[in-house]
C-alpha cells in the first residue's frame, strides 16, 4: 500500500514544472516511509541517482538516517552525470553528518566538488569546514590544499558571504598548525600567490581576510611572493597598498596589515631591494603608535621609526612617508588628526641625516597651512548656517 501511495507522490511529483516542484512533499514521505519500508526508500535513492527528475531530492531522503557509504557513492554518481545540482548537498552541512562514513569513501566526493563548478567548489568548501573539526582536518589535507591552490579560480557568487567566511574559517584551521607544518606552509604560499595573481577581485576581498595571518605567522613564505608582486610595477599596485595599509579610520585602535610583517623580516626585506621596498613600506606602514606610558599624544611607530632612520635617504620613502600621514577618513575638519603629527615632525628636525630633517620641516608647514585652511573653511560654514 505504502509503495502505491509513493508511486503517486512520484507521478504527481514530475507532473508539476521543475521551477514549482514541492521537494518537500515527496522528501518526507520518503523519510516517513523509511521505517516501514526500508527496502522500498534504498529503491527510491537509486533510481534518483540516475534521474534528472529526482536527483535533487537524494541529498535530502539520505540524510533522514545517518549518511552511509552508499549514500555518498550515490551522491557522487548523481553529481559525476551532471544531475545533481551541488547547492542540494548544503542539506549535508551539519556537523557529524559524516560520522558514519570513512573518510576514504568521502575524498572523492570532496574532489568531485572542488573540480565540479563555481557552486561545487564552494559547496565543497562548506562540506569540508562543518566536517573537518579537531582530528578530522588531518584527513581531509590534500582536498583543503587543493582548495587554497584553486580558490581563484571560480568566482564567489557575489552575495555569499557564508561562502567567504567558511574558507577563511577552513583556511585558519590549517594554518594554526604553524609555520613548521609542511601543510600549513604550502596553503600559505598557495593563498599568497593567489591574493597576488587576483587582485580587484571578489576572490582576492576574499583571501585579503587571511592577509594578516600570513603576514605574521608565515612571512618567511609569503613576503617574497607578495614582496614580487610590489615590486613588479604592474597597474594594480595600488591594490596591494591599499590592502596592506588596512581600513581607513581616524584612530589608532586597527593595526595594518603591513605592521603585522616581524620587523627583522620587512627591514631584511627592504635592504634587499633599496630601490622600492622601503618607500612601500613607509606607504602602508602606520605613522603612529600609542605611547606607551599611556599619555594622549601618540608616538611615531617604532618599525617607521627604523625605516626612516635607515632608508630616509632612499627615492620616495620621505614622500610616502608625508602620503601615508594624509591618507585617512573624517568626518567635519581633519585638523585635529594633522596636528597629531606636529610633535613627531619636531622631533624630526634634527634627525642625523639632513635630508630628514628638511623634510620634516617642510611638512609641518604644510601642515600649518593645512590646518589653517581647513579652520577656515569650518568658521566660514559655522558663519553660513548661523546666518
Amino acid at each position: 500500500m505504502a509503495v502505491d501511495v509513493l508511486e503517486m507522490v512520484k507521478d504527481g511529483y514530475v507532473r508539476v514544472s521543475e521551477g514549482g516542484r514541492n521537494d518537500d512533499l515527496l522528501t518526507g514521505f520518503l523519510c516517513g516511509l523509511r521505517d516501514r519500508d526500508p527496502e522500498a526508500v534504498d529503491r527510491f535513492k537509486r533510481e534518483a541517482a540516475e534521474s534528472a527528475q529526482f536527483a535533487a531530492t537524494l541529498p535530502h531522503v539520505c540524510r533522514s538516517r545517518d549518511l552511509t557509504a552508499d549514500d555518498v557513492r550515490l551522491v557522487l554518481q548523481a553529481l559525476e552525470a551532471r544531475l545533481l545540482p551541488p547547492d542540494r548537498l548544503q542539506a549535508w552541512m551539519i556537523r557529524g553528518c559524516f560520522k558514519s562514513v570513512p573518510a576514504s569513501d568521502v575524498e572523492p566526493l570532496f574532489d568531485t566538488l572542488l573540480e565540479h563548478s563555481a557552486e561545487g567548489f564552494f559547496t565543497a568548501i562548506g562540506l569540508l569546514d562543518s566536517h573537518c573539526t579537531g582530528d578530522k582536518l588531518a584527513q581531509f589535507l590534500p582536498q583543503i590544499r587543493r582548495a587554497a591552490e584553486q580558490v581563484t579560480e571560480w568566482e564567489r557568487p557575489a552575495c555569499s558571504e557564508m561562502a567567504a567566511s567558511d574558507f577563511e574559517t577552513l583556511m585558519r584551521g590549517v594554518l594554526k598548525r604553524g609555520s613548521d607544518d609542511p601543510d600549513a606552509q604550502a596553503v600559505a604560499a598557495s593563498l599568497a600567490n593567489g591574493f597576488v595573481t587576483s587582485l580587484g577581485s571578489r576572490a582576492a576581498r576574499m583571501l585579503e581576510r587571511l592577509l594578516s595571518t600570513l603576514l605574521a605567522d608565515f612571512a618567511g613564505t609569503t613576503l617574497p611572493i607578495i614582496g614580487a608582486a610590489i615590486l613588479s610595477a604592474n597597474s594594480k599596485v595600488w591594490l596591494l597598498e591599499f590592502a596592506l595599509r588596512g581600513r581607513l579610520g581616524p584612530g589608532l585602535e586597527r593595526t595594518p596589515v603591513m605592521a603585522r610583517v616581524p620587523e627583522e623580516t620587512l627591514i631584511a626585506w627592504c635592504k634587499a631591494q633599496p630601490d622600492s621596498a622601503p618607500a612601500f613600506a613607509a606607504a602602508t606602514l602606520p605613522v603612529l603608535a600609542a605611547a606607551e606610558d599611556g599619555t594622549a599624544q601618540p608616538v611615531l611607530h617604532p618599525t617607521m621609526a627604523r625605516v626612516i632612520d635607515e632608508f630616509g635617504e632612499c627615492e620616495g620613502v620621505l614622500e610616502s612617508v608625508g602620503r601615508n600621514m594624509t591618507t585617512f577618513t573624517w568626518v567635519g575638519s581633519p585638523s585635529s588628526r594633522l596636528k597629531l603629527y606636529q610633535a613627531l615632525l619636531e622631533s624630526l628636525r634634527n634627525h642625523e641625516k639632513a635630508v630628514v630633517g628638511r623634510w620634516a620641516e617642510a611638512a609641518l608647514r604644510d601642515i600649518d597651512e593645512s590646518s589653517e585652511q581647513w579652520q577656515s573653511r569650518v568658521e566660514e560654514q559655522e558663519a553660513r548656517m548661523d546666518g
